[in-house]
């Protein structure tokens, strides 16, 4: 119990040396099924492999537990820094397609509003004018149909 003890102060300490803002470990664990080369430090915990127990002096755990406190935060930097991009990547994709719409939805709508105010202003009414007296061929060469210029 004592060296539990003395190996939780050392995991404290090198916590607190290693990542400042970051939990420390409160309890210290034996584990049947980690291997002998393993030792985890994380969520407040250290899990030691029971197979070594009694053969290291608390002091050597010192630098398998700081390793481990590394390895783990840089794992989790890299886990965070990924799930962002994988969070980010998708959505600024998926705007894409819908600005590009909008876009043209807006730009459709300016385009029928200056076809109307100029038909207003001209006094002439397209559909009256061209829907069903003029055949198709002509409708198209009308530069008022297709939001053209013309003068009135």
């Amino acid at each position: 119990m004592e060296e539990n003890n003395e190996i939780l102060r050392y995991a404290q300490e090198l916590s607190r040396e290693i990542r400042p803002r970051g939990s420390e470990p409160d309890e210290v664990t034996w584990d049947d099924g980690l291997p002998l080369d393993r030792v985890i430090v994380r969520y407040s915990e250290v899990k030691l492999p029971s197979g070594m127990k009694g053969r290291l002096t608390p002091e050597d755990w010192r630098p398998l537990i700081a390793s481990s406190i590394i390895y783990n935060q840089s794992l989790y930097r890299a886990q965070r820094r990924g799930s962002i991009v994988r969070l980010v990547l998708p959505l600024g994709v998926g705007e894409v397609p819908l600005i590009f719409a909008l876009l043209q939805i807006f730009h459709m709508r300016n385009e029928q509003a200056n076809h109307r105010t100029h038909s207003r202003h001209c006094g002439l009414d397209p559909l009256r004018l061209f829907g069903t007296v003029a055949p198709p061929s002509l409708a198209l060469e009308k530069p008022l149909l297709r939001g053209g210029q013309t003068r009135c």
